[in-house]
């Protein structure tokens, strides 16, 4: 779904719909060049594809909220409002109490007509409203002139913003300046075509490629890098803070949390740094 929105551009954010069990700025385009508002075939192919296998993880286990969630945000992005509603529902019976199930519901009903806007604000002017809704009540409100407050909100907080939410609040209001600058950097691997390959795989017109060390995985499409995990990475908690220049975003997962910075990702169990995930774009196989 990430590759999706990457490929979609600007007009995938409209609306801010965190899937779950994703780090939105791990493959996202940050330049979020704009390529107009009608989806290309390629990326609509995509989002089908993507809720093609969230509805099979639904089936396996009814239960698996994240299936329901993500499955509800690919429908919607296809216009396919009745789906996504069912499939939230069904999420948000699984956990009523989950602000951002809530605030994804909102989004869906108001857009079905379902819901008014001044539910939705109500809860955006919750003290514990989760960004995501904040930002979708001022992208609906910027219509009538009424987000100026929730936009001064998202902009006192513009450093736990994903870089692309980030980049179009900051457009609209200045944002404080990066305090800070990276002190470390990641030591990626750079000649790996000797690594262990799996077989090409073709999505759409481009070809997956992974290739694997006992200590990292390198994601390849079309012949481009663009993701490395560092299985091994040998740092610790206390470590991260120096690979970001801004303060460290934090966010629950099903085994764990994850620190993210603009391009990177850690995933933490037990207070142990498992595995950091790092998006690139420019490298090819050496």
């Amino acid at each position: 779904m990430q590759w999706a929105r990457e490929n979609w551009g600007k007009a995938a954010y409209s609306y801010w719909l965190p899937s779950v069990l994703d780090e939105t700025t791990i493959l996202d385009d940050l330049s979020l060049v704009s390529k107009g508002k009608e989806m290309s075939t390629q990326t609509k192919q995509i989002f089908i594809n993507a809720k093609k296998y969230f509805e099979i993880a639904s089936k396996k286990d009814p239960d698996y909220m994240p299936a329901k969630v993500n499955f509800a945000i690919a429908a919607f992005y296809l216009g396919e409002f009745d789906n996504a509603l069912v499939a939230i529902e069904k999420a948000y019976q699984l956990e009523p109490d989950n602000l951002d199930i809530r605030g994804l519901r909102a989004v869906i009903r108001y857009e079905k007509g379902e819901q008014s806007l001044e539910d939705l604000e109500n809860l955006a002017q919750q003290a514990n409203a989760p960004l995501s809704v904040i930002y979708n009540t001022a992208q609906i409100l910027e219509k009538s002139g009424r987000a100026e407050n929730l936009r001064q909100r998202l902009v006192q907080r513009a450093s736990d913003l994903p870089a692309p939410i980030r980049h179009l609040v900051c457009k609209k209001l200045e944002c404080p300046q990066k305090q800070g600058k990276v002190q470390k950097t990641w030591h990626l691997p750079t000649n790996f075509a000797h690594w262990q390959k799996n077989d090409d795989v073709r999505l759409y017109d481009l070809y997956e490629e992974i290739y694997q060390h006992p200590d990292a995985n390198v994601l390849l499409l079309g012949g481009k890098v663009k993701m490395v995990v560092l299985k091994n990475p040998g740092v610790t908690i206390d470590d991260l803070p120096a690979y970001c220049e801004q303060p460290l975003r934090t966010r629950r997962v099903v085994n764990g949390t994850l620190l993210s910075c603009q391009e990177w990702a850690a995933l933490v169990v037990d207070d142990v740094v498992e595995e950091v995930w790092i998006a690139k774009k420019q490298s090819t196989v050496n």
